[in-house]
């Protein structure tokens, strides 16, 4: 299994995986470490969402564009909604904005230098990058857009838009709340359910009326379903809400937190 790691990126402690190590491309999952953010949102909190001033939330995106790399003039980021829409990344919308016109959960491009953001604190990201035909798509899938299926949607809308060949995606799954923290009730579990492959493996029932469900597991299976190889998928292991230090988790602190992002950008 290809391992995650943190790794010092400037003054930031960001995540990556030798899975997406490659020449052609630039990957990383941020944790709240470093970074200007105060109060609840202290550290590198990538959201203007929240009632903090917008000047330290700027600076946070500037930090992080100058730790990977990139302009942060041509980042692509978007309004999340928990749907499955799939949006391919257009040159009007690049720039470091405080609100997006649009609202889809995954990005897509096969554009060099168009860095992809999602953002996160307890769902989870998800990357995947075509070494073949060079095209990435970002993809933010908490259990709603897990249970219809928006991981699969971007595949589908790579090979439709880019003629990617799933067989050669390589997919990271990111820190999010694991299996141990992400307890729910029953209308998850069936929404789940509807995915049209066994899921039972990636559900626990506990005492009463709450199940724990295994997201990361069901989006890799997901995957594997639309025709990615079991061996070029891999999903970090740290539980959001498990980490208090290292990062946001709605669960744990609701409003009162900031948000992780996923990057991935072409070179």
């Amino acid at each position: 299994m290809t391992e995650f790691f943190d790794e010092t990126a400037g003054i930031l402690t960001i995540r990556r995986t030798g899975l997406l190590m490659r020449p052609g491309v630039v990957h990383a999952f941020t944790t709240r470490r470093s970074g200007f953010g105060e109060g609840p949102c202290s550290g590198l909190n990538l959201d203007f969402g929240k009632d903090i001033p917008p000047g330290s939330v700027y600076r946070n995106h500037f930090l992080l564009a100058a730790a990977l790399g990139y302009s942060p003039f041509k980042a692509v980021r978007t309004r999340q909604v928990h749907g499955d829409s799939v949006r391919e990344a257009k040159p009007e919308d690049s720039g470091l904005r405080e609100h997006t016109a649009y609202e889809c959960d995954a990005l897509i491009t096969d554009r060099p230098g168009v860095p992809l953001l999602v953002f996160s604190a307890d769902c989870i990201p998800v990357l995947l990058y075509d070494p073949v035909k060079g095209a990435a798509a970002a993809i933010h899938s908490g259990w709603r857009g897990t249970a219809a299926g928006i991981a699969a949607k971007a595949v589908r809308a790579m090979r439709g838009r880019y003629g990617t060949f799933p067989g050669n995606l390589l997919a990271a799954i990111g820190p999010g709340i694991g299996p141990c923290c992400f307890e729910t009730g029953e209308e998850v579990v069936r929404a789940i359910g509807a995915l049209g492959f066994d899921v039972s493996g990636f559900i626990r029932k506990v005492p009463g009326e709450k199940w724990y469900v295994d997201l990361k597991g069901i989006i890799a299976r997901t995957l594997e379903e639309e025709g990615l190889a079991g061996g070029n998928i891999c999903a970090d292991p740290e539980c959001s809400r498990c980490l208090p230090s290292k990062y946001w988790s709605h669960r744990r602190s609701g409003q009162s937190r900031g948000v992780q992002a996923a990057v991935i950008m072409l070179k």
